[in-house]
């Protein structure tokens, strides 16, 4: 996991406001893809890790 991921994954965390629920739901497929692997949506964990990091700084502008 790149260290991006990793500090992504932490600026969640820190949230002022909660994302919406289908956020929610889209952050947490692109971690288990990143960190577990593809399950059935022939995403690769780089794919994965870039679109999560994408997620949480398009989150940052509202949630932060």
């Amino acid at each position: 996991m790149s260290e991006a991921f990793l500090k992504a994954a932490e600026e969640v965390k820190t949230f002022k406001t909660e994302p919406s629920d289908s956020d929610k739901l889209e952050l947490y497929a692109f971690y288990k893809q990143a960190t577990v692997g593809d399950c059935n949506t022939g995403t690769s964990k780089d794919a994965a890790e870039t679109a999560y990091i994408a997620k949480v700084e398009e989150l940052k502008k509202t949630c932060s």
